[in-house]
């Protein structure tokens, strides 16, 4: 077979096989780009029906508390007071570092379990310093 006849064969082969690929790798394209883009129209549905954490242009590190009441009575002690724990409240404090309200990144976490009487005391109210410092 002639020389010239076999490179014109590869490359009208080569370009065959690119025109291929193309169609392929653009049919793939175009359904990983409308993926993406309902994969983020869901999330800022998501994201605007819920409650929001922080506020909606928040942007940094933050600290909030969240409570509920002590469902396992007698099993812990209270951190003010050191008493047993039969009716009162838990507070989990959690540090995050937020963006647009969103909290992207942990930084820090911890439960304190209060008594009802040190739970509605003014004064049992921690600094955050003090507040991440005990678990």
């Amino acid at each position: 077979m002639d020389r010239r006849l076999l490179a014109v064969v590869g490359v009208c082969v080569t370009l065959f096989v690119a025109f291929l690929a193309r169609g392929v790798l653009l049919s793939v394209g175009r359904v990983a780009l409308v993926a993406l883009l309902l994969a983020l129209v869901a999330g800022v549905a998501l994201l605007v029906t819920r409650e929001p954490a922080y506020g909606r242009f928040t942007v940094g590190e933050r600290t909030r508390i969240l409570r509920r009441p002590v469902d396992e009575q007698g099993a812990h002690r209270c951190v003010d007071c050191e008493q047993a724990v039969t009716d009162g409240e838990r507070r989990r404090f959690v540090r995050e570092w937020v963006l647009f309200g969103v909290p992207l990144v942990l930084l820090d976490d911890g439960e304190n379990v209060y008594c009802s009487a040190c739970a509605g005391d003014e004064t049992s109210e921690l600094a955050d310093d003090e507040l991440l410092r005990e678990k």
